[in-house]
């Protein structure tokens, strides 16, 4: 089983997401900002999956997924940015190029990101 670190400011996103996996026998953690997500990942409970939005107040998902991979212990922790406003190929680029494993642009259904979670733990 995984822990997985979910990093968005929308409630109802987080929950959906939150009872998929929680129904696959995953621990999820919620934070609502990049620093709020820092503070999972500098915890001592490892985090096996990270999908983080962009668009978030305090720290957006790009400032958090450098920090992420700046950290000794997630640089190669499977991380997956999402979003729904910042949905073109620059966008996308950018994502990756930072260590970005996935981006998924956000359509309102919470299956393309699971697809992408389980072709990335299951590599």
């Amino acid at each position: 089983m995984m822990n997985v670190l979910i990093v968005d400011d929308d409630p109802t996103g987080n929950k959906l997401l939150r009872v998929h996996f929680e129904l696959k026998g995953h621990t999820v953690f919620i934070a609502e900002n990049g620093m709020e997500g820092l503070l999972f990942v500098d915890k001592s409970q490892p985090i096996d999956l990270i999908i983080s939005d962009v668009n978030m107040p305090v720290a957006n998902g790009y400032t958090f997924l450098m920090m992420v991979r700046r950290h000794p212990q997630y640089k190669d922790t499977p991380f997956i940015v999402y979003s729904a406003s910042f949905t073109d190929h620059a966008h996308e680029s950018l994502a990756l190029e930072l260590g970005a494993d996935r981006y998924v642009r956000k359509s309102g259904q919470i299956k393309p990101i699971i697809q992408a979670a389980e072709e990335l733990v299951n590599a």
